[in-house]
């Protein structure tokens, strides 16, 4: 996802936003690949694998539990803490270390405490389940270079659990305080999903996502870019339960904003943060709640 995009190219992308199925209830339709299947990722999504249009099913609750790893600039002299208790035993240490990274854990929760409500709508419980360092020692100790390159935190997610999600999870989101980058467009992402609909995959549910340094910016009665790291951590998980941002429009995102005077009229699954409001459109929803109910609930 972008930070920003000119206005006029997203409003069309609201304008452009696909209609809502009319197929079954619950449909889960073999992919159908625009391109030669030998050049894409074997998860990237280009129809809906799964959805469930609004009040079809049998309104089961869904727990989407979720691995957050952190990437804190942080991290690295609370990982040296955690690693000196474990050699010498030292127990004023190990309580050293526990303390501060309870203070990473509580700044990230507070950083992502409007995420859930996304998902709340949809009768999925988005769980921030366990939280962990992402990577920040080499394996003699030191410090490991940080990298700002999205896609190469991904994978630095992958290589910490040997290339797949652990047992018991359904996604794995990195929480940077980098400002990342991305081939082509610099800084301007914002966070970055393995692929579409990657909750099928162990391979693929993988997400990362930035604390960006402009939330909550105030001018007068109206806020600007209101709970941002919420909604880029929303956008991003919503990417790999399938939903793609042409599902967007810029109506349904109105009424979440109202309450805190902000100019977001768009849905989560817009591509630029700028317009970007907490909830899902019905078509998003519809996929997303599809994937949580044929991949997420597979994995309770």
């Amino acid at each position: 996802m972008k930070k920003r995009v000119p206005f006029i190219a997203l409003m069309l992308a609201g304008l452009l936003s696909a209609s809502i199925p009319t197929a079954g209830a619950h449909v889960s339709p073999d992919p159908t690949r625009i391109v030669d299947p030998a050049e894409t990722p074997d998860c990237e999504e280009f129809v809906p694998e799964s959805y469930t249009l609004p009040g079809s099913d049998d309104g089961k609750k869904v727990s989407l539990d979720v691995y957050v790893l952190l990437d804190f600039k942080e991290g690295s002299e609370v990982a040296a803490h955690q690693r000196e208790a474990e050699l010498s035993g030292d127990r004023k240490m190990a309580r050293k270390a526990r303390r501060e990274f309870k203070s990473l854990v509580a700044r990230a929760e507070e950083s992502l405490g409007k995420a859930p409500t996304s998902y709340e709508p949809l009768g999925i419980k988005l769980n921030f389940k366990k939280w962990d360092l992402l990577q920040p020692l080499e394996s003699d100790g030191s410090a490991r270079d940080r990298t700002a390159d999205s896609q190469s935190i991904i994978d630095l997610s992958k290589e910490q659990f040997g290339g797949t999600r652990p047992r018991g999870f359904d996604v794995v989101y990195v929480l940077t305080d980098l400002d990342m980058t991305a081939p082509d467009i610099g800084n301007a992402v914002a966070g970055q999903a393995d692929c579409i609909g990657g909750v099928r995959y162990d391979q693929h549910a993988f997400a990362v996502g930035e604390i960006p340094s402009y939330e909550n910016l105030e001018a007068g009665p109206l806020t600007f870019y209101y709970a941002a790291t919420s909604k880029i951590a929303a956008h991003e998980i919503g990417h790999l339960m399938g939903a793609h941002h042409h599902y967007q429009d810029c109506v349904e995102g109105i009424p979440t904003e109202l309450d805190q005077g902000e100019v977001s009229p768009c849905t989560l699954m817009t591509n630029a943060v700028d317009f970007q409001s907490l909830n899902f459109s019905i078509l998003e929803g519809a996929v997303v709640r599809g994937h949580a109910l044929d991949f997420a609930a597979a994995n309770d």
